[in-house]
């Protein structure tokens, strides 16, 4: 057990202060809550600004080992109110938010970049982020619209994946186009097979070659934003009377063709 001083009010000015953090899908430090993620945290070379933490015989040695500026104990119930789950696991980090450019993500061709567009439930986001980690993908860029990828929920959910990939949040769908025609990235829409669109089936796309792929929410698709920017458009083919999948599963199956082309 710490031999510190033990924060035991709720009153502590600390309280405030990483509630604002957790509540601001803004800031530009992230809560990194729980023990995986504060242990991806530094196994990924971030550093924290504040570690926080219930004095247990579990987290005494996870607390004794991190490095970090600023370091709280507190009382459970303390930190129950700082938490933004419902069964606390007594550790948190404070830590600034990666920061990537375009060039972080294109330098990283053929290897594809995620577009998400209106991906609004964080589970679904993280899931496609920590898939996208695991099949080798070059980044990732949201729209605005989108859930917030540094979301204590989408954090926790992608299990440090965000802390890694490189990611662009918000950018618009001119911005983007704009910058993958600087290179030789296409962009290709993933839809529902239309009789009316012209889309070719995924394993009929040459992934060894620089794609963005765009995924909209599902069942209504992509915004009208993109209308006139998209490259082509491809799907994956189901059995009647299926005629959407989960984006994340979605995701999923299009990222490993590309594992599967390039293996």
């Amino acid at each position: 057990m710490t031999d510190r001083a033990i924060i035991t009010s709720r009153r502590h000015a600390l309280v405030e202060e990483l509630r604002t953090i957790r509540d601001d899908r803004e800031s530009p430090v992230l809560l990194l809550e729980g023990i995986r993620l504060v242990q991806e945290a530094l196994q990924s070379g971030m550093e924290l600004d504040s570690l926080v933490w219930t004095p247990t015989d579990e987290l005494e040695p996870i607390a004794a080992s991190a490095v970090s500026k600023r370091r709280y104990a507190v009382s459970e119930s303390v930190f129950e109110a700082i938490s933004d789950v419902k069964s606390p696991q007594g550790i948190l980090g404070i830590a600034k938010r990666p920061s990537w450019t375009w060039q972080d993500l294109t330098k990283r061709a053929p290897a594809p970049i995620l577009v998400l567009d209106g991906v609004q439930d964080p589970g679904n986001l993280a899931a496609i982020v920590r898939t996208a980690e695991a099949a080798g993908a070059a980044g990732l860029v949201t729209t605005p619209g989108t859930a917030h990828l540094f979301s204590p929920k989408a954090l926790r959910g992608a299990m440090g994946s965000t802390l890694r990939l490189p990611c662009l949040e918000h950018r618009p769908a001119e911005e983007i186009h704009r910058e993958l025609r600087k290179t030789p990235y296409r962009i290709l829409a993933a839809s529902m097979k239309s009789e009316t669109k012209p889309s070719v089936d995924y394993t009929a796309v040459d992934w060894r070659k620089p794609v963005a792929l765009l995924l909209g929410q599902e069942g209504q698709g992509i915004s009208s934003d993109w209308e006139g920017l998209v490259d082509s458009h491809l799907h994956i083919p189901m059995r009647p009377p299926v005629q959407s999948l989960n984006v994340a599963a979605a995701a999923a199956i299009l990222l490993y063709e590309f594992v599967r082309q390039n293996s």
